[in-house]
């Protein structure tokens, strides 16, 4: 008797269970009855558009637009220092003088020796056409004043390279030469930088070349200025792909007007790479069969038929579909892994939705469609 009670017993315990699993499934799918069978209700949505644009996060070191570092041509001692430490100058500017007394005299001293020499061809000129000072003498005049001359030439030449002017216009580097400090060729007296504007080079994925062009905008960020962005664009894209990381070298210009990007720096950017619109679904209304993938399309007799997609790139809990799928397309996006190809079903209305606690609510329809909406 005991058994029998509690095999009673077991069966009252295993139908209860049973018979809330089917109330669970029915409060999230409810079955519609018609006159033939019962429809499964399903939740549906058309396609629509969406840009797919994605960003490519890079790191890279800053660079000046143009940078040198200054040296002596010759060897000397320095007269004077003309600039400070981070300062500012223009092209042209006088940096660093070094002793030039000798030259000046030597220059001094060629340039009478060829005031004397033009003044004796001037009188040969004179007295050649009188047949007192022959041809060949006049000549050889002719020769001392034009040798003279390049002597004059070499040694301001000389005297000019003991003056260090600025190549371009920029901002100088620390640096702590002082005056009397004896200089050689070679070795770095300043560095000077044009960082009014800058740029950095990143190498990107050839794969993503398509989506990158020049004069395409980029924003960008660093650890030494937080929370401000710094905007550039693309300027120039290289001709090569490295063979052994199969990358392209890309390089952003940034204008840099208040100097807060400075040469060696860190930079952060965030590429966009060139959006395209395409159709997307909610990622709830794939169905996978093996390495296949679909999505059920409703028709105009409520009907649903599976249909094979190409999946694009993922934003969230939508994604992109490459192929299979038109804009406008009525398609479930919920209930779809009770459903099977050809099945007629029944779609719940927003109140419906509502009435079953739903968290997400539908688009309101537009006037000239009676389907409901997607997100």
């Amino acid at each position: 008797m005991w058994r029998i009670l509690g095999g009673l017993l077991l069966m009252a315990v295993i139908g209860g269970i049973l018979f809330a699993v089917n109330y669970s499934s029915i409060l999230k799918y409810p079955v519609v009855a018609n006159e033939n069978n019962s429809l499964m209700a399903v939740r549906v949505a058309e396609v629509e558009y969406s840009s797919t644009g994605t960003k490519l996060p890079l790191v890279g070191r800053v660079h000046a637009n143009r940078s040198v570092q200054i040296t002596s041509e010759v060897t000397g001692r320095i007269s004077k220092v003309f600039v400070k430490p981070t300062q500012m100058v223009k092209s042209g500017d006088l940096l660093i003088q070094l002793e030039n007394e000798r030259h000046k005299a030597l220059l001094k001293e060629s340039e009478i020796v060829l005031k004397n020499y033009e003044r004796r061809l001037e009188v040969s000129g004179k007295l050649i056409n009188k047949g007192v000072v022959s041809q060949d003498s006049y000549e050889q005049l002719r020769a001392q004043v034009k040798g003279q001359a390049a002597v004059v030439d070499a040694r301001r030449a000389e005297l000019n390279e003991r003056d260090i002017l600025a190549p371009f216009e920029g901002i100088l580097s620390l640096h702590n030469i002082t005056a009397g400090q004896l200089v050689k060729p070679g070795v770095v007296l300043l560095q000077l930088d044009d960082i009014s504007q800058v740029y950095v080079d990143f190498p990107i994925p050839e794969r993503f070349l398509s989506k990158v062009v020049v004069g395409q905008e980029v924003t960008a960020t660093t650890d030494a200025w937080p929370g401000h962005v710094f905007r550039g664009k693309v300027k120039q894209i290289d001709t090569h792909v490295n063979v052994d990381t199969l990358a392209v070298s890309v390089r952003i210009y940034f204008d840099n007007p208040e100097f807060k990007l400075l040469d060696g720096m860190m930079l952060q950017v965030a590429l966009n790479l060139a959006s395209e619109k395409l159709p997307v679904v909610p990622l709830k209304s794939l169905v996978y069969v093996g390495d296949d993938r679909f999505v059920y399309v409703l028709n105009e007799d409520n009907r649903v038929f599976r249909r094979k997609v190409a999946l694009g790139p993922v934003n969230g809990a939508m994604i992109a579909i490459n192929q299979g799928l038109r804009v406008g397309t009525t398609i479930v996006v919920e209930g779809v892994d009770r459903l099977h190809d050809g099945d007629t079903v029944s779609v719940i209305k927003q109140d419906d939705i509502e009435a079953l606690g739903g968290e997400v609510p539908l688009k309101k329809k537009d006037k000239n469609n009676t389907r409901d909406q997607m997100l």
